[in-house]
């Protein structure tokens, strides 16, 4: 990522009393660096507005640079001179391109106090990335503003891409792509991403993105083709072929998801790949093999995540379906027999249920789940399970969980 910097620290300065401004581009740039603003502005005005000044392309320029600060700028005295300012800066900066006679050769001042030229396109790149700060800002909040960040990723996206000669910072594409997929904005999402592979962006995170995009579309092909291609690029990324699974499994792909899955698991016998086995084997009913698979991937990684729900999931529907047999029958010692039997299955699927919390210890879902195991649980060794379920629920509430 570039370097975010501001246009400008800018410092309001006290405005005097003044003879009204003949028109003269270098007394443009030298109000400008002095901070004052408000005369730079009525100085640019006036000169580009001057038959002869305002053929000058420097004119045009600083005018630019001046409503650019205006545009960025945080008193609000300042900021109201004019409610466009960022329109009129390019339109200013375009003005300026257009009477630029070697068009090889790029505007640029010099620093104040030094002998370092700062060209337009430094200044193009500060300006925008103060809106690109400002866009990844909002993202990054606690209760992120994805609205207000697509708003101002767009705005860094217009200015980068006004400057022909800047080669323009995927990054900007990146961010506007992640905000604009939280609002649903797909097409814009599509795009932006799109843009930032073809202007050779290298983060895989792309690759999750545009699946989310066409998944979320139901354009299982396009999902596909991201994923497999995902897989390709990043053979060491476990998303892509759950993503590609996924695909697979929800478009009744079977055989293909075979075939990926057991080329997976003996190109790269990891937990990962016998999670997806699992995952494969428990979509075709056939739980013996899912299980077996399961049971691989907790050898290979006991805190593999996604395996330990998916044990914790299977093992818990055991206990539903205890329950429902003992529901359906009225035999009392049947019964009591089922009866021991559930609390069988819950001392088994329990240590899954322990696990997930240790490894993701405020996940809502695993904290409900496990409420739900140590309640049941309660009944049969109050002992033990109720000073667990006790403390459990003092952790939800002080999560802010509603609790019974």
């Amino acid at each position: 990522m570039k370097r975010i910097l501001l246009i400008l620290l800018v410092i309001p300065a006290v405005a005097f009393g003044q003879k009204a401004p003949k028109p003269n581009a270098k007394k443009i740039l030298s109000l400008y660096q002095d901070g004052k603003y408000k005369e730079a502005k009525e100085q640019a005005d006036i000169s580009v507005a001057d038959p002869k000044v305002g053929t000058d392309g420097y004119a045009w320029y600083y005018r630019g640079l001046v409503y650019a600060t205006l545009d960025t700028i945080q008193d609000a005295s300042l900021k109201s001179l004019d409610a466009d300012a960022r329109k009129v800066a390019l339109e200013s900066f375009q003005k300026a391109e257009d009477l630029n006679k070697k068009k090889d050769t790029e505007y640029y001042i010099m620093a104040p106090g030094t002998f370092n030229p700062v060209n337009k396109s430094q200044q193009f790149e500060q300006w925008a990335n103060w809106y690109l700060a400002k866009s990844i800002k909002l993202l990054q909040l606690e209760e992120p503003d994805y609205n207000g960040s697509y708003a101002n990723g767009k705005i860094a996206r217009s200015i980068f891409e006004t400057l022909s000669k800047y080669p323009n910072d995927t990054l900007t594409y990146y961010v506007q792509s992640l905000a604009a997929i939280n609002i649903m904005h797909y097409d814009s999402a599509e795009e932006a991403a799109l843009k930032y592979k073809e202007k050779g962006g290298k983060n895989p995170d792309m690759y999750l993105i545009l699946f989310q995009i066409y998944n979320d579309k139901n354009d299982k092909v396009k999902a596909l083709a991201v994923a497999k291609e995902g897989r390709e690029k990043f053979p060491f990324r476990d998303d892509f072929a759950k993503n590609e699974l996924n695909v697979y499994l929800t478009t009744k792909q079977f055989d293909a998801a075979k075939a990926m899955v057991e080329e997976q698991v003996q190109t790269d016998p990891s937990a990962e790949t016998y999670y997806l086995l699992g995952e494969l084997n428990k979509e075709l009913k056939n739980k013996p093999e899912a299980l077996k698979a399961f049971g691989k991937a907790l050898e290979l990684d006991a805190n593999h995540f996604d395996t330990n729900a998916s044990m914790a999931e299977m093992t818990y529907a055991e206990v539903g379906e205890v329950r429902k047999e003992r529901d359906a029958t009225k035999d009392i010692a049947k019964r009591q027999q089922l009866y021991q039997k559930i609390e069988q299955k819950l001392r088994e699927t329990v240590p899954y249920w322990e696990k997930l919390e240790a490894l993701k210890p405020n996940d809502e879902n695993v904290l409900y789940g496990l409420q739900s195991i140590y309640n049941d649980l309660s009944a049969y060794d109050e002992a033990k399970y109720a000073p667990k379920l006790k403390k459990l629920k003092a952790k939800m509430k002080a999560l802010n969980l509603e609790v019974d």
